[in-house]
C-alpha cells in the first residue's frame, strides 16, 4: 500500500476554537499533515484521504499537540476567521476596506499542481490567484492592504425599474 503525506501551513488572523480542542488557540501559522493511501488498480493515480492532523500548542508552556482534525471543520473555522474580521492595516490602524482578498501558502505540492510558484498569494474568495508570489506572509499581508478593493462584477442583465 503506497502512502503520502502532505503538509501545509494555515493561518488564522485571530483567535479561533476548532472542534477536537477544548481551548482557543492563538492567531499564527498552524502545520497541517493530510495522509492519504495509494488506490490500487486503477489506471491512474488516486489517493484517498486516511487523516488529517494539526499541530497546535499544547497545554503546558514548551509541548505540541497533534489533533486529529475534519477537513471541512478545518475549512469552516477559516472562513469564519476571514468572514467575522476585517482585515487589519499594515500599520496596526483601523480595519481597511474589505477588498476580499485573503493571504494563502501554497506549498510545493499544489504550486506543481496549479504550474505556479510556491509562496504566499493574496487570494480572492472564490479561490483565484490576485497578487503573488510573496516570500513571506507579512508582504502578502501588506500588499492585500494596499491593494484596492476590486469594482463590483458588472451585470449583464438588464435592470428593473
Amino acid at each position: 500500500m503506497t502512502m503520502r503525506t502532505t503538509r501545509k501551513t494555515v493561518t488564522f488572523a485571530h483567535p479561533f476554537l476548532l472542534k477536537g480542542v477544548d481551548r482557543t488557540l492563538p492567531p499564527g501559522g498552524y502545520e497541517v499533515l493530510t495522509d492519504e493511501e495509494l488506490i490500487e488498480g486503477l489506471s491512474f493515480p488516486v489517493y484517498r484521504r486516511i487523516s488529517t492532523i494539526i499541530i497546535v500548542p499544547g497545554q503546558s508552556h514548551r509541548a505540541v499537540e497533534m489533533v486529529t482534525v475534519d477537513p471541512l471543520d478545518l475549512q469552516a473555522t477559516q472562513a469564519q476567521d476571514a468572514a467575522t474580521h476585517p482585515p487589519l492595516r499594515a500599520d496596526g490602524g483601523e480595519p481597511a476596506p474589505m477588498n476580499n482578498l485573503t493571504s494563502r501558502h501554497i506549498d510545493e505540492n499544489e504550486s506543481d499542481n496549479r504550474g505556479i510558484k510556491g509562496g504566499w498569494y493574496a487570494m480572492r474568495r472564490n479561490g483565484s490567484l490576485r497578487l503573488g508570489p510573496f516570500s513571506c506572509q507579512e508582504e502578502c499581508l501588506t500588499a492585500i492592504a494596499q491593494t484596492p478593493p476590486e469594482p463590483a462584477p458588472r451585470s449583464y442583465w438588464p435592470q428593473a425599474r
